[in-house]
């Protein structure tokens, strides 16, 4: 499973993805993305840190703290972290998950069917 993880993982923060965005240099980055920009977006433009290239933002007239869902979702790796945990046994909580499906505690998830912290 350690191939999966690293898939699973931001480039940028390096922690597992929450509501993955593709951006325009085609690199995926996660809700992190907001935080990035609201710390380095000048005039509606960004620059990749992985790549350099500049990250336009698609509609900079709107208030910067909507900037990052502007951008499409990755789509494909939502299902890749659904297949992975299926594959694991493990259904996440809310705090990990981005649809924030219900879960008994958030702090929790399930592992046939018992409650463990994270």
């Amino acid at each position: 499973m350690e191939d999966w993880e690293r898939m699973l993982k931001c480039p940028r923060c390096k922690k597992r993805f929450v509501d993955p965005k593709i951006v325009c240099c085609q690199r995926t980055c996660c809700d992190c993305l907001q935080k990035m920009i609201d710390s380095k977006a000048k005039n509606g433009v960004l620059f990749c840190k992985i790549c350099n290239r500049a990250v336009l933002i698609p509609d900079p007239s709107k208030p910067k703290r909507t900037w990052a869902k502007q951008f499409p979702a990755d789509h494909f790796l939502e299902n890749l972290k659904d297949a992975v945990c299926q594959l694991e046994g493990k259904r996440l909580c809310y705090v990990c998950d981005s649809r924030k499906q219900p879960s008994p505690s958030p702090a929790s998830f399930i592992t046939n069917s018992t409650f463990l912290p994270h």
